[in-house]
């Protein structure tokens, strides 16, 4: 992810989907993620969060995309179950460590983008009583669909009641030009944006933003590397 511009620390955040971090990466913070609560996300999750406090982070994240089942969702559509279970493994966390910034559970977007943003504002009214630092969205679509995003990320601010906004997953479809063009005018908007305080194009992997043999940036990453 992008540094952080917001909070004002020195650490570019990293993450994996998961609540350890695979690899080293010196001068990168790792945030630990909660993907579910199934029981093999919730076994030694709070040992990993204090592993990765001991080593410098300063967030978690929490439950990926609850609103989607399938692809990678955790399907935690029940926001009552989801309350409850923030309140049990992430916010709880605060009583343990009282400047840990935690985040929402990350939201995606697609053909039913909007009860998506409508799930995300249900759970933060339902957890009014949460400690809720961050919100974490994301964004897939067309390259040339650049209104569509940023209305995505505006109206994820609205709903967010003042907090920042981690884009924690964003990937533009279409043809090689498309997709550097999106970026050229997509991360100056965002570097505008004062409540954006982290985002990160989907994925450092081979044929991504890196090439198949994992030593160099396709062209797409060296534009997501340059702009």
């Amino acid at each position: 992810m992008e540094a952080d511009r917001y909070m004002g620390y020195h650490q570019a955040p990293i993450f994996n989907w998961d609540s350890v971090a695979y690899d080293a990466a010196s001068g990168y913070e790792f945030v630990p993620l909660l993907h579910s609560i199934q029981e093999d996300h919730l076994l030694g999750w709070i040992e990993d969060v204090d592993r990765a406090i001991r080593a410098g982070t300063n967030h978690v994240m929490s439950f990926n995309e609850p609103d989607l089942c399938g692809s990678g969702g955790s399907c935690m559509t029940d926001i009552s179950r989801t309350v409850a279970a923030y309140q049990t493994y992430i916010h709880a966390l605060s009583a343990r460590y009282p400047e840990l910034q935690l985040g929402a559970p990350a939201v995606t977007n697609g053909p039913e983008f909007d009860r998506s943003l409508s799930w995300l504002s249900n759970f933060l009214r339902a957890c009014g009583g949460c400690k809720v630092d961050f919100i974490a969205i994301h964004w897939y679509d067309s390259a040339t669909n650049f209104a569509y995003f940023k209305k995505h990320v505006q109206d994820a601010h609205t709903v967010s009641g003042g907090r920042p906004v981690w884009i924690t997953e964003f990937k533009p479809s279409g043809s090689e030009a498309q997709v550097i063009e999106f970026l050229r005018v997509a991360l100056p908007w965002l570097d505008g944006q004062w409540y954006v305080e982290q985002y990160a194009m989907q994925w450092v992997a081979r044929g991504e933003l890196v090439d198949a043999t994992g030593t160099a940036l396709t062209a797409v990453g060296n534009a997501y590397n340059i702009i």
